[in-house]
């Protein structure tokens, strides 16, 4: 091969190299997209777990929701106010520490990286 020749493949090679790299990423991820209660599952660096049962127990208004029938209003209208604390919670405390994506314990993966808990960050940032 003439050396124009090779120097113009050596350059597409590596203008190719940023996209190989971006493929081999996706493998070191996996994410339960239902799972998912805060940001976009596809494009995601800096990733948080939590427990969002024990997120939803500290809410005074989804314990009391827990307490009604089905076919009472308010099991509806304490269910949302304790919706609305949730991700107003969730929200702050993404924000705060800079994570991108906050899912449910064990629905995101990457390898060799350790995601951290949030949960008792969100429960302690519950509006009152």
């Amino acid at each position: 091969m003439k050396p124009m020749a090779m120097s113009l493949a050596f350059l597409f090679v590596i203008s190719l190299s940023p996209l190989l790299a971006e493929g081999d990423a996706s493998k070191d991820r996996e994410v339960d997209e239902s799972k998912v209660y805060f940001g976009d599952s596809k494009n995601f660096e800096n990733p948080a777990v939590l427990q969002i049962a024990k997120v939803f127990d500290a809410i005074p208004e989804y314990r009391d929701a827990k307490t009604k029938g089905k076919d009472d209003p308010q099991y509806y209208i304490l269910l949302e106010k304790a919706n609305q604390k949730f991700f107003t919670a969730l929200e702050k405390i993404a924000k705060e520490s800079k994570y991108d994506l906050v899912g449910e314990t064990g629905s995101i993966k990457m390898k060799d990286k350790d995601i951290p808990d949030v949960t008792a960050s969100v429960i302690k940032a519950l509006p009152r």
